[in-house]
C-alpha cells in the first residue's frame, strides 16, 4: 500500500502529512527512504519537516461555562405558524441526520445538513439559538466523521457558543446537555486536527472535557461512555497507559449502565479494542476475535468495522512477530472502505508502510501510536 491513497477527499500526500514525517525524521530515518514510500522528493520531504517542525501556535477553543443571565429574562413564547415551522425543521435535522449517520453517508449528510442553515440565519430567542447549535452540532459531527477536522472544531466551537447563550435566556438544562455533547465533538477534533505541539493538543482537548465534566455535575446531569474513552485516548496518547485503561473501563460500565450499546461487542469495541492495545504486551488474538464480532454486529462496510481493522493491524504491528505483521499488512491491504472515511484511510496508510521504516521497537510504537490519531485532511 505504498504511495497514495484515494478517498472521497482526495489523496492522501506527503505534504498532508507533516507532523508524521517530522516524527520519522526525528527517528533519524533518511529522507530518501521516506520520499520513496510517499512518492516525492527528498528535497520536499526536507520541506515538510521543517514546516511541521515550526507549527503555528494553537489556542484551544474553549467556551466559558454556562451561566444563568439574573434576573432571568423575559421572552415572548413563539406560538403558531412560526413554532409549527421550527419544530418542522428541528425534526428534519434530526431525521436527516439519522438517515446518513446510518448508511456511513457523511460527505452527503453534511452537504443535505447545511441547506437547514437559512431558515436560523439571526436567532434571538432561546428556541432558535438552541435549534440551531443543535444543527452546527450535527455539521460538526458529520465533518468529524467525515476527517475534515477544520470544519468540525469552528462548528463545535459555535454550537456550544449558541447553547451557552441560549442558556442564559432559557435557565433550561437542555441547553447545559448539548454543551456537554458537543464538547466530545470539539475535543476529538482538536486532537485530530494537528495543531499546535502533540502535548499541546492532547492538553487542550483534556481542559475541553474537564470544562463539560464541570457543566454536568454542575447540573446534575450524567456524562456517556464516550467522555470516559476520550479521555482514555488523551492519556493514551501522553503515555500514562494506566490511568488511560481506568478510563476505557470505565467507558465500558458506563455504556452498559446507560443502554448506549446495540450488543455487548459494541462494548468490546469502546474498551477491549483499546486495551488491547494499551496493554504491556499487545494482544494481537484477542484484537482479532473481536474484529470477527464487530464483523457480525456492524458489517464489512461499517465504519466500526473499519476502525477495528486499523487497530487490529497496529496491535500485530506492535509485536515483534515477523510472521503477525505480514499478516496486519493482508488486514490492512484487505480495508478497501477505510478510503471512504479520511480519517482512517490515513491510519491505515501510515499502519502499512510500517515495517518498511525498519524502527527499533521503541520508536515503532511511538508511530503506531501516533499514526493511529493521525489525519490527512485536518485543514479542511
Amino acid at each position: 500500500m505504498n504511495g497514495q491513497i484515494q478517498t472521497q477527499l482526495g489523496d492522501i500526500r506527503a505534504k498532508d502529512l507533516g507532523p508524521a514525517i517530522a516524527l520519522l525524521r526525528s527517528f533519524g530515518i533518511d529522507p530518501r527512504r521516506i520520499a520513496r514510500l510517499f512518492e516525492t522528493t527528498p528535497e520536499n520531504i526536507r520541506q515538510i519537516d521543517y514546516r511541521a517542525q515550526h507549527p503555528r501556535a494553537a489556542e484551544a477553543p474553549l467556551s466559558v461555562t454556562p451561566a444563568r443571565e439574573v434576573p432571568q429574562p423575559y421572552e415572548v413564547p413563539i406560538y403558531g405558524k412560526e413554532r409549527v415551522r421550527l419544530d418542522e425543521l428541528g425534526h428534519r435535522i434530526e431525521t436527516t441526520a439519522r438517515q446518513y449517520a446510518a448508511a456511513y453517508q457523511f460527505s452527503e449528510g453534511l452537504a443535505a445538513l447545511r441547506q437547514c442553515l437559512a431558515p436560523l440565519s439571526t436567532p434571538t430567542n432561546s428556541y432558535k439559538l438552541r435549534l440551531k447549535a443543535r444543527l452546527h452540532h450535527q455539521i460538526a459531527w458529520f465533518a468529524l466523521h467525515q476527517g475534515l477536522s477544520s470544519t468540525a472544531l469552528s462548528n463545535a466551537a459555535f454550537s456550544q457558543q449558541l447553547s451557552t447563550e441560549a442558556y442564559r435566556k432559557s435557565w433550561n438544562k437542555v441547553d447545559l446537555a448539548g454543551f456537554i455533547d458537543t464538547a466530545l465533538i470539539l475535543a476529538l477534533a482538536l486532537l485530530l486536527s494537528n495543531e499546535g505541539s502533540r502535548t499541546q493538543r492532547e492538553l487542550h482537548a483534556l481542559k475541553i472535557l474537564d470544562l463539560a465534566k464541570e457543566v454536568a455535575e454542575g447540573a446534575n446531569l450524567p456524562r456517556g461512555s464516550e467522555h470516559f474513552r476520550q479521555r482514555g485516548t488523551l492519556l493514551f496518547r501522553l503515555g500514562q497507559d494506566e490511568e488511560a485503561k481506568i478510563n476505557f473501563r470505565t467507558a465500558m460500565e458506563a455504556m452498559r449502565r446507560m443502554g448506549e450499546a446495540r450488543d455487548e461487542t459494541h462494548v468490546l469495541m469502546v474498551g477491549t479494542r483499546l486495551l488491547n492495545l494499551a496493554e504491556k504486551t499487545p494482544n494481537w488474538e484477542a484484537s482479532n476475535e473481536l474484529l470477527t464480532k464487530c464483523e457480525a454486529t456492524f458489517g464489512r462496510e461499517s465504519l466500526e468495522y473499519v476502525m477495528n481493522c486499523n487497530a487490529t493491524a497496529a496491535c500485530g504491528l506492535l509485536t515483534d512477530s515477523v510472521p503477525v505483521h505480514v499478516e496486519a499488512l493482508d488486514l490492512l491491504n484487505s480495508t478497501v472502505k477505510s478510503k471512504q472515511f479520511g480519517h482512517q484511510a490515513t491510519v491505515t496508510k501510515l499502519l502499512s508502510i510500517t515495517p518498511d521504516l525498519k524502527l527499533l521497537a521503541w520508536d515503532r510504537s511511538r508511530w503506531i501510536r501516533f499514526a493511529l490519531h493521525t489525519n490527512a485532511f485536518r485543514n479542511r
